[in-house]
């Protein structure tokens, strides 16, 4: 996104939605511009845990609209127990995988953070070089019980019952839970990453048309559009209200809203890699 932004010089797009890892590089590249908070009318309804993020700490550029966060889905069937002590160590450590093959994340930065996280590496600092390697050799050791990468067809492999377990992100795994008793989630013991997509307003948005650009983004965080969103598409809305009317069936997993007490196990993640550094790091750990 950052890309397609930085190359065209006046985007057809007044109202953009960003995902917060890429948020630093829109400000200081001056691709987004200031919000005016006095014309928008929903900031109360926001879960403070939400806002003043790393990457744009007093929101003056942007609002959380959505979140999420990684998981791990299993099929009932498979794991009539549950997932006893979930940890990532059931991706990563081959004494504790519970079954012949995962389906495995193909999204590389977000594979490495996960990585960083069972081996308690900081999601704030960049790893030495001694943690880098030992985080690659994580994904080389993986490989053997790795049917397939993706980031978006872990529902339907659950579904279909091709892999009993799936590392993703926790949306894609609850679309196919909602109608299917046998596909359940976890959240490993040490935690997981946080996600949230938030709302900016493009700096080529012209003056005649920021009335504009302001209603929509009011009408995007309006109770009734947010609540429709969250019961058709399972996505968590970053409106307090919302979530509270929406109902525990849209989240998938008790205590884990903003500020109960599993959400802090979620974290929001540094982008300390270039994309050449990630993609370098997940061709050699894919050929190798």
């Amino acid at each position: 996104m950052f890309a397609k932004l930085d190359i065209a010089q006046e985007p057809d797009a007044d109202v953009i939605i960003v995902p917060a890892l890429i948020l630093t590089d829109l400000i200081r590249a001056q691709l987004i511009q200031k919000l005016d908070h006095d014309r928008l009318d929903f900031i109360h309804r926001i879960y403070p845990e939400l806002l003043h993020s790393m990457y744009d700490p007093e929101n003056e550029y942007t609002m959380p609209l959505l979140w999420d966060f990684s998981v791990l889905g299993y099929s009932k069937s498979y794991f009539p127990q549950g997932l006893q002590d979930p940890t990532w160590g059931m991706i990563f450590d081959k004494d504790q995988v519970p079954c012949p093959k995962i389906s495995m994340l193909d999204d590389a930065r977000e594979a490495m953070c996960l990585a960083m996280r069972y081996v308690n590496i900081s999601l704030h600092e960049k790893p030495s070089q001694e943690d880098y390697e030992k985080i690659v050799q994580l994904f080389k050791n993986q490989k053997p019980w790795v049917g397939v990468y993706t980031d978006y067809l872990q529902g339907y492999f659950l579904t279909a019952k091709t892999y009993p377990l799936v590392v993703s992100q926790r949306e894609n795994v609850i679309k196919e839970m909602i109608d299917n008793p046998d596909i359940a989630f976890a959240l490993p013991k040490e935690g997981s990453l946080l996600f949230i997509d938030n709302v900016a307003l493009s700096a080529h948005c012209k003056p005649e048309r920021e009335q504009w650009a302001y209603d929509l983004i009011n009408y995007l965080f309006s109770k009734e559009i947010a609540l429709h969103n969250t019961q058709e598409f399972a996505v968590l809305s970053s409106l307090k209200d919302v979530m509270e009317e929406a109902g525990p069936e849209y989240v998938g997993l008790p205590d884990v809203l903003p500020g109960q007490a599993r959400f802090s196990d979620l974290q929001l993640f540094a982008n300390h890699f270039t994309l050449k550094q990630i993609t370098d790091m997940w061709v050699h750990v894919r050929s190798s």
